[in-house]
């Protein structure tokens, strides 16, 4: 019997779930935002995931609100 669990594909496939759970958020998670009409860089904010996630104002970055300390 094969062992699929080291091929390639199935390295790249653990990492990309990874990654998608890492961006996946329910609607009462904490993210990280930027207001995408700051002038200055810098403007991060907290809020809710399901109050900007259709807000165009407002950008949900990368950032984790942990980073933020």
């Amino acid at each position: 019997m094969t062992d699929f669990t080291s091929t390639p594909f199935t390295r790249q496939f653990k990492k990309d779930c990874a990654a998608l759970r890492q961006r996946l958020h329910m609607p009462d998670d904490t993210v990280v935002v930027r207001n995408k009409d700051a002038d200055e860089a810098g403007d991060y904010r907290l809020a809710r995931h399901g109050d900007v996630v259709d807000d165009p104002n407002w950008e949900i970055t990368d950032i984790t609100p942990a980073d933020l300390d």
